[in-house]
Formats: C-alpha cells, structure tokens, sequence
C-alpha cells in the first residue's frame, strides 16, 4: 500500500488472490479507510469466481469480478464503464 500512500490513481484493477492473507480483502478495507473515492474505483478479476460466502464482500459494494484469463474488450469495457459512472457521480455531487 506504500505506492497508494504517495500516488493518485484513475482506477485500480486488482487480483483477488493477491498475497495480503485476506484474498483482496486487505487492499479492500485499506482503500475504504485510507483513500474510500479509490475504493469505489476498484475492479477485481480472479481465475476462479469466488464461492457465494468470500464474493460477496465485494458484490455487496457493487464492485465488479472479472474472471481470468481476461478478454482485452471485456477489461476495457469494465475500465470504461466504471470511469464514467465516476464521472456522472461526481457531476451529481457537485
């Protein structure tokens, strides 16, 4: 997290299994405590969809699972989309 800490990002497209021991859910709660606009920038992509009981933190946010191996469209799809629901969102807030 010490690269969140010290850089602004667009979006983060992050692997459920990464190696925090929580399976995404450390950079998860890190992000909702640290940086919660970047939390909602967050698109997940995993090789296997995971079961009901470890997706559903992360469907219950609305954030999006992609399963691996990924197809190029779909990723730029869910970048595009998520992007502009950020846009229109903050053209709401203002």
């Amino acid at each position: 997290c010490a690269l969140l800490e010290q850089e602004d990002f667009d979006l983060i497209v992050a692997d459920l299994q990464i190696s925090d021991g929580a399976n995404g859910n450390g950079l998860g709660e890190w992000l909702a405590q640290h940086k919660p606009s970047l939390s909602r920038r967050l698109i997940w992509m995993c090789a296997v969809a995971p079961s009901a009981d470890r997706g559903a933190p992360f469907a219950e946010d609305g954030r999006q699972i992609l399963e691996k191996p990924l197809n190029a469209t779909d990723l730029l799809a869910a970048v595009k989309d998520l992007l502009l629901s950020n846009v229109q969102t903050a053209a709401i807030h203002r």
